[in-house]
């Protein structure tokens, strides 16, 4: 009842833009961390519930918003094109809904292809820096980027991938004329809306250094 069940809550949540299913781990039949990018409280949460992302391993748009804002931006190539969708998406009159009666089963790469160090300081660094050029109203990109590049300095130097953080840095910031080309940025409220349903709260610097030195 797959398809029945998409068509079911898109017509029963008109402002459902985006469907995210929940995603388990197909050997474990237990939630896919590797995928998991709401807070925790959603773990066991029955009920469709705006949020402010989906995961490429499963999730259903309505043509509608593909008609009105496009395809994925396919010059990112590897990392957080479903985070540039979803700002993207803020300026519809549509929303992500998390589904969890939609269940998909993930079979992870045994190669871990997320984990790739080249793959989380490249692309990763790289992606959000144009993700944030493009989207961000300008005065907030500038304080972003800096904590972007601080946090992820820090992490690359403690795991010894400061030359793909170098590379992903330097392409983010002095290639990025894509982003600049096709820059359209939320409005601050739009933006601060993206904060409250991503549930995003900064840690006092005491706790960045905990989270750095244990992490």
């Amino acid at each position: 009842n797959f398809l029945e069940n998409i068509e079911s809550i898109f017509q029963r949540e008109p402002k459902a833009g985006i469907l995210a299913f929940k995603i388990l781990n197909y050997y474990t039949r237990e939630i896919d961390i590797s995928t998991w990018v709401w807070n925790d409280s959603l773990i066991d949460h029955d009920e469709c519930k705006p949020v402010h992302k989906f995961v490429g391993a499963g999730f259903a748009i309505r043509k509608e918003v593909i008609n009105q804002i496009g395809l994925l931006w396919d010059e990112l190539f590897f990392m957080h094109e479903e985070l540039d969708y979803c700002i993207r998406l803020l300026r519809s009159k549509f929303s992500v809904y998390y589904t969890p009666q939609i269940v998909v089963y993930h079979k992870v790469s045994p190669e871990k292809r997320y984990e790739s160090k080249e793959r989380i300081y490249y692309y990763g660094l790289r992606n959000e820096i144009w993700i944030y050029i493009r989207n961000i109203p300008f005065d907030i990109v500038l304080k972003h980027l800096g904590y972007l590049l601080v946090s992820t300095f820090l992490y690359a130097i403690k795991h010894k991938s400061f030359t793909f953080f170098i590379k992903g840095a330097i392409e983010g910031l002095f290639s990025g004329k894509k982003a600049w080309k096709i820059r359209n940025p939320l409005s601050k409220s739009q933006y601060r809306q993206y904060l409250e349903l991503s549930n995003m709260k900064k840690d006092s610097v005491l706790m960045r250094v905990k989270k750095f030195l244990s992490g």
